[in-house]
């Protein structure tokens, strides 16, 4: 009997370091820049400065197409010209906003998978810390 005994425990804690060691491997901390989570949300982030930045561009490219004539024509008028600069500014500005909106959307997100990994992390501790405290 006290070798089946032995040969219990044996499994026992064999069983415990198999459960730790998955525990530990599946829960290890990657540094930030190594993190697939955080790399999507930096390409997320890049994708969004890019839009804003093309949309900026474009905008800026159509209005000094339109305001161009009117600068070379002294018979345009100054409302003229301050209108079209109001239109280039408000187009400009509507770019700036998209971007802005999607950037809250891409946060709240970001902020929302941070919350579930921690959700995660914390039921998985629990569960570790049930599963080895039942070995004893």
């Amino acid at each position: 009997m006290r070798l089946g005994q032995r040969l219990v425990g044996c499994l026992r804690l064999s069983l415990l370091g198999v459960l730790l060691l998955t525990g530990c491997a599946s829960t290890r901390d990657l540094p930030p820049d190594q993190d697939p989570r955080n790399a999507y949300f930096q390409r997320e982030s890049e994708k969004i400065d890019d839009r804003e930045s093309r949309c900026t561009s474009e905008a800026s490219a159509s209005s000094d197409h339109e305001i161009a004539p009117m600068t070379a024509s002294p018979s345009a008028s100054k409302e003229d010209r301050q209108q079209a600069a109001r239109e280039r500014e408000t187009r400009l500005n509507a770019c700036r906003t998209e971007a802005s909106h999607e950037r809250e959307a891409l946060s709240e997100r970001e902020r929302d998978d941070y919350r579930n990994r921690a959700q995660e992390q914390r039921g998985h501790e629990s569960l570790m810390t049930i599963l080895t405290s039942g070995l004893h």
